[in-house]
C-alpha cells in the first residue's frame, strides 16, 4: 500500500517510522525537507509538495495547527487537486472541529474520504506503537485504515461517523489534561511548600486515586524538574490546544471558565521564558508562584 505522510515534527517523525518499518510504500513530505533525511535514507521517498502524494492510497496529515493543515490540503499544490477518487485522507493532527467539517465536505466534493484520527500519546508511545486513535469517519473508510491503524495504536476508539467529533474528543482530552496537569503542579508546589515529600505525595495518589499514566508521568516530571528533556507537549501547542477549547466553546456558546484560566497560565510560563519546554514546565511556574525557591 503506496502512504503518503505529511508532518514530520516529535510525533509525525516516529509514526512515519514505524509504518516504513512495517513495509509500506511511503511516501513523505515536511516543510522543512532536512526532517526527512533519515526516513529517506531507510527507503522513503521524499516528496517536494503535497501535491506529489496525490496518487497514494491514504495520505496522512500530522502538523502543528489549523494553518498548517489548511497550507498541504488547498492551494496550488494542496493534496486536494490531485488526490484520486477513493483516496483516504487521514487527519491525525489536532485541528478544530470546524476545520474538520469544511475538510471533509471538500474531501467529498473530489470523491475522496476524511477520516478524523488525531492520538493521544507522547513521542515515546508514538515510536512503541501505542498510541491512542480518535476515530470518526464513514465505516468503509474507518476499516480502510485498519492496516495503519494497528501499525499505530494500541487501541482505536470509532468515536462517531463525523471527523468533527473525533477532533473535538481530542481537543477535549487536551483541555481536560492540560488542566489535571495545572492541579497537579498546584498541589506538587504546596505540597514541597508545605514540607511534604514531593515523590511519597505522588507515588500516594497515582497509586490510588489517580492511576492514570500521565499522572504518573507528568508528576515524575515535576518531582524531578526534567521540564526541557524529551519535550512531548511542548507549552505553545498546549496554548493552541486551549485556544481551540475555548473557540470550539464559544462557537457553541457555552463557558468554559477552567480553559481561561489554564490560558493564562500557559501564557504566563512562556513569558517568563519557559516556552520551549514542555507541558509539565506549568510545575515550575506553580513552583516559583508558590515562592518555594525562596522558601528553600
Amino acid at each position: 500500500m503506496k502512504i503518503g505522510f505529511m508532518g514530520l515534527g516529535h510525533m509525525g517523525s516516529k509514526m512515519a517510522a514505524r509504518l516504513l518499518d512495517a513495509g509500506f510504500d511511503l511516501h513523505i513530505y515536511n516543510r522543512t525537507p532536512e526532517k526527512a533525511d533519515d526516513l529517506v535514507k531507510r527507503g522513503a521517498v521524499f516528496a517536494n509538495t503535497p501535491a506529489e502524494l496525490g496518487d497514494c492510497h491514504i495520505i496522512i496529515s500530522m502538523l502543528s495547527d489549523d494553518k498548517a493543515v489548511e497550507n498541504v490540503v488547498y492551494g496550488d499544490k494542496g493534496i486536494l487537486r490531485f488526490m484520486e477518487p477513493g483516496t483516504i485522507h487521514i487527519s491525525m493532527s489536532t485541528i478544530s472541529p470546524s476545520l474538520a467539517e469544511h475538510l471533509e465536505a471538500d474531501h467529498n466534493l473530489v470523491n475522496c474520504f476524511l477520516v478524523g484520527a488525531p492520538v493521544f500519546g507522547r513521542p515515546e508511545t508514538a515510536e512503541q506503537g501505542k498510541l491512542f486513535i480518535m476515530a470518526g469517519g464513514e465505516d468503509q473508510a474507518i476499516e480502510g485504515c485498519k492496516e495503519v491503524f494497528d501499525v499505530l495504536a494500541e487501541k482505536v476508539f470509532h468515536i462517531s461517523e463525523s471527523p468533527a467529533h473525533a477532533h473535538l474528543s481530542k481537543v477535549l482530552g487536551n483541555f481536560m489534561l492540560i488542566s489535571s496537569i495545572q492541579a497537579l503542579s498546584e498541589s506538587l508546589a504546596l505540597a514541597e511548600k508545605s514540607g511534604l515529600d514531593q515523590k511519597v505525595f505522588l507515588d500516594a495518589m497515582t497509586e490510588s486515586l489517580l492511576s492514570a499514566p500521565f499522572y504518573k508521568n507528568y508528576g515524575k516530571m515535576i518531582v524531578e524538574k526534567n521540564y526541557d528533556k524529551a519535550v512531548g507537549f511542548a507549552l505553545p501547542l498546549a496554548l493552541k490546544d486551549l485556544r481551540l477549547a475555548q473557540k470550539t466553546a464559544e462557537e457553541a456558546g457555552i463557558p468554559l471558565p477552567t480553559a481561561s484560566l489554564v490560558h493564562d497560565q500557559v501564557l504566563t510560563a512562556m513569558a517568563r521564558g519557559l516556552g520551549e519546554m514542555d507541558l509539565g514546565a506549568l510545575g515550575k511556574l506553580a513552583a516559583d508562584n508558590a515562592g518555594v525557591t525562596l522558601h528553600h
